[in-house]
C-alpha cells in the first residue's frame, strides 16, 4: 500500500492526464494522510484525510509549508524526514509528538526527474497512538505479571518441549543458589541432584503425552544442605493452535507442612493412647473397688475369727493362711488400681537411691544367678512419692528382668539427676523442670517391637497360661503416671531390655522419715459404720463390736445422717464408704460437718486415696483407710484418731 501510494502521488506530480483524476480518487480514499512536498517544505498536494487533520482546503493556494499546517511550528521539524530524503535521495522516517499528545510516524519517498535529481518528496503519516497505548499497557502488565511471579514464595519456572528452561522467578533461582538470568536455556540435568531431575525427567514426559497436570511431593535437599519436602505442579502451556508448546511448573516448601502433619499423626496416636489407658484404667480400678468389697468381707470375717482364737486352736493355722491369701488378693488389686493411677497414698520427699539399694538387696538373695550393679548418682534429688508403690514398681521390673534371665546374668540399676530437656521420647513431651532417672537394665532375651508396644497393656503376658497376670508392668505405667512421671522402655530380640523412668524431683531436698510407730484402739467410744454392702457392713460392725465399740450401723447415706442426728453425743467417729448409691460418700461428709463441725470421720473404700478420697480429705476429713483392712490396720487408724493408745 506504501509502494502503491507513492506511485500514485509520483503520477499526480509528473501531470499524468487522466491518471491524475484517477490517482486522486485512490489516493483521497485512503485513511492515512499524504502530501506531495517541495525543495521548500511546501505542501504541494495532499489527500483528503491530509487536509481534514490540518483543517485545510484544496482550493487554497498551495503556499503553507509541512511544518505549520501539520505541526503548527513555524521552523522545520528537527530532523525533517522530507528535508533529509531531498539530501540523501533515499526514503527516510521521523517519529514525531504531536501538539495534541498524539504520536505519528512519517515516512518520506523522494521522486526524482529523468536526470535523478529529486523534485519532490512524497510523505505519508501513520498514527501510532494506540498501538503505543496497547504496547505500553502490554508492558506494564508484563512488568507487573514478572514482579507478581517473581516475588512469589512459590519457585515458578517455563521449560520449552525439550525441557531447556525458559524463564524461572528469584525463588526459583534463590532455592538452586543461582540468579536468574544464570538459569536460563539450562536442563534439569544441569540444575538438579540426579534423583530430582529423574524425577522431573517423568512427569514432563507425562505432562506431554496427556496435556494434564502433574502433581508430586517428595523429600529434597536445598543449597543449604537442609532436607525438606517440596510440593511441585507441572502444567502444559498451549500455543494459539492448541498444541503444547510448553511446561509451567510450580514449586512450594512443605516442609513446615510436612512436620505439622507428623505432629497432628504423634499427638493423634498419643490422644488415643491415652484414652485407651484411661477406659482400662476405669474399668480396671472398678473391678479393683468390687473385689476389694469382695476382699473385705472375707478379711472382716477372718479378723472376727482369730480375734481371740488360741493359735493353739486346729483351725486357726487355717484361718491364718486364707487371711495370707486375702493379703495376695489385695495385692493384685493393688496393681489393678495402680494401673488405674488411683494408687497415691501418704505422698512424701523419698530417697530413690535407698528405696534401690534396699529393694535390689533383697532382689539378689532371691536370685543369685544375677549379678547386680549398682550406678547410683550420690547428689540424687529427692522424689514426692509413696514408697510402698515405688517399691511395688522396682519389684516388678526387678522380677520381670528376672524372668527375660531365667539362666542368670547382669541387671544395671542407674540413678541420674536430669533436666526436662535432656529427655528424649516420641511418645510425651515432659513438663520443664528438673526430673530424677531411673534406669533398669537387663541382659536378657529381649522383646521384639511388637511385645513393646503391649507391655504396658493390663492383662498381656507373654508367659504361657496360669504363669502371670499380665498386671505388673500395666501397675508400673499406672504409678509411674500416677506420680506425674514417665516410662519408656528400649528392647531388642536377644539384646536384653533397658526401662527408662522419670520422676518429678522434689522441692524439698532431704527425704522424710515414715512414722512405724503401731498403736492400738482400746475398744471404748462409739462408732458408726456407714456402707451400702450389707454383707461388709455386718462383717465389719461384728469386728467392732468385738473390740469393744458401742456399734451403730446404717447402709445409706440419708440413714447415716438419721442416726447421726439422733445420736450424734454418742458417736466418736463415723467410718464412711466412699462410693454408695444415691447420696455419695462426699455428700454424707459435708452433710455431717454441716451438723457438727467437730466430727471425726474415717473414709473407707474399695478405691485407693486418689482422686475423689483426696478432695474429701481436703474438706477436713480425718483419715482415710482402704479395704481390705485387717483388725490390726483399723484398730492403729482409730487410735490414732481417737488419741487413744
Amino acid at each position: 500500500m506504501e509502494n502503491y501510494a507513492f506511485k500514485m502521488v509520483n503520477g499526480i506530480g509528473s501531470g499524468a492526464g487522466n491518471g491524475r483524476d484517477a490517482g486522486e480518487s485512490i489516493l483521497d480514499a485512503l485513511d492515512l494522510p499524504v502530501m506531495l512536498i517541495d525543495s521548500s517544505l511546501h505542501v504541494k498536494w495532499a489527500n483528503a484525510r491530509a487536509l481534514s487533520m490540518m483543517r485545510r482546503s484544496r482550493s487554497e493556494p498551495a503556499s503553507w509549508h509541512c511544518y505549520t499546517a501539520w505541526c503548527g511550528r513555524t521552523q522545520p521539524c528537527r530532523d525533517c524526514p522530507a528535508a533529509r530524503a531531498f539530501q540523501s535521495a533515499t526514503p527516510e522516517s521521523l517519529r514525531v509528538r504531536m501538539p495534541d499528545g498524539r504520536t505519528w510516524l512519517l515516512r518520506t519517498c523522494p521522486l526524482t526527474d529523468s536526470s535523478g535529481q529529486v523534485v519532490r518528496v512524497v510523505e505519508i503519516a501513520w498514527d501510532l497512538s494506540a498501538w503505543e497505548q496497547r504496547r505500553n499497557t502490554s508492558n506494564q502488565r508484563r512488568a507487573e505479571m514478572s514482579a507478581l511471579i517473581d516475588n512469589l514464595p512459590d519457585m515458578a519456572w517455563l521449560k520449552d518441549r525439550q525441557g531447556r528452561i525458559l524463564t524461572a522467578n528469584r525463588a526459583f533461582a534463590d532455592e538452586l543458589g543461582l540468579s536468574p538470568e544464570t538459569v536460563r536455556g539450562k536442563s534439569d540435568d544441569e540444575l538438579w541432584p540426579p534423583e530430582v531431575a529423574k524425577r522431573y525427567r517423568r512427569q514432563d514426559e507425562e505432562v506431554l503425552a496427556s496435556g494434564k497436570p502433574v502433581w508430586s511431593e517428595a523429600p529434597f535437599t536445598d543449597a543449604s544442605g537442609i532436607r525438606g519436602w517440596i510440593e511441585t505442579v507441572k502444567k502444559p502451556v498451549f500455543d494459539d493452535g492448541g498444541k503444547i508448546s510448553g511446561i509451567v511448573s510450580i514449586a512450594r516448601d512443605i516442609t513446615a507442612r510436612k512436620h505439622a502433619e507428623q505432629e497432628r499423626t504423634r499427638l493423634r496416636a498419643e490422644i488415643q493412647q491415652a484414652q485407651k489407658m484411661e477406659a482400662i484404667g476405669t474399668l480396671a480400678g472398678g473391678v479393683a473397688h468390687d473385689f476389694n468389697n469382695l476382699l473385705m468381707s472375707i478379711q472382716g470375717t477372718i479378723s472376727y475369727l482369730l480375734y481371740d482364737m488360741d493359735p493353739s486352736h486346729p483351725n486357726y493355722e487355717v484361718l491364718s493362711k486364707i487371711e495370707q491369701q486375702i493379703k495376695n488378693g489385695s495385692r493384685l488389686t493393688g496393681q489393678l488400681l495402680g494401673y488405674a493411677r488411683k494408687g497415691k497414698y501418704a505422698i512424701v520427699p523419698l530417697d530413690l537411691n535407698r528405696l534401690v539399694r534396699e529393694s535390689s538387696e533383697t532382689f539378689a538373695r532371691m536370685r543369685r544367678d544375677i549379678i547386680i550393679h549398682r550406678r547410683l548418682d550420690p547428689e540424687l534429688r529427692a522424689i514426692d512419692a509413696e514408697q510402698g508403690q515405688i517399691e511395688q514398681v522396682l519389684l516388678n521390673l526387678y522380677v520381670n528382668a528376672g524372668q527375660a534371665m531365667p539362666a542368670g546374668g547382669e541387671l544395671t540399676l542407674k540413678t541420674a539427676n536430669v533436666g526436662h530437656t535432656e529427655i528424649q521420647s516420641r511418645a510425651y513431651r515432659p513438663e520443664p523442670g528438673c526430673y530424677v532417672e531411673l534406669t533398669v537394665s537387663d541382659t536378657g532375651e529381649g522383646m521384639d517391637e511388637k511385645t513393646c508396644r503391649r507391655i504396658f497393656d493390663p492383662f498381656f503376658t507373654t508367659k504361657e497360661m496360669g504363669r502371670g497376670t499380665g498386671l505388673g508392668l500395666a501397675s508400673v505405667y499406672g504409678i509411674v503416671k500416677g506420680h506425674k512421671g514417665y516410662i519408656e522402655v528400649d528392647s531388642q530380640k536377644g539384646a536384653g531390655t533397658s526401662f527408662r523412668i522419670y520422676f518429678p524431683a522434689s522441692a524439698q531436698t532431704r527425704p522424710d522419715t515414715p512414722d512405724t510407730t503401731r498403736k492400738t484402739a482400746d475398744g471404748r467410744g462409739g462408732i458408726l459404720v456407714v456402707d451400702d454392702e450389707q454383707i461388709v457392713l455386718e462383717v465389719n460392725c461384728r469386728l467392732f463390736e468385738k473390740m469393744g465399740f458401742t456399734v451403730f450401723q446404717a447402709d445409706s447415706g440419708e440413714k447415716a445422717l438419721e442416726i447421726f442426728a439422733a445420736h450424734g453425743e454418742a458417736i466418736d467417729l463415723v467410718i464412711l464408704d466412699m462410693v454408695m448409691p444415691h447420696m455419695s460418700g462426699g455428700e454424707v461428709f459435708d452433710a455431717l460437718k454441716k451438723m457438727n463441725p467437730e466430727v471425726k470421720v474415717l473414709l473407707s473404700s474399695g478405691y485407693s486415696r486418689d482422686g475423689q478420697a483426696s478432695e474429701i480429705l481436703e474438706r477436713g476429713c480425718a483419715g482415710f483407710i482402704q479395704k481390705p483392712f485387717d483388725i490390726h490396720q483399723v484398730s492403729a487408724k482409730i487410735a490414732v484418731l481417737l488419741g487413744k493408745n
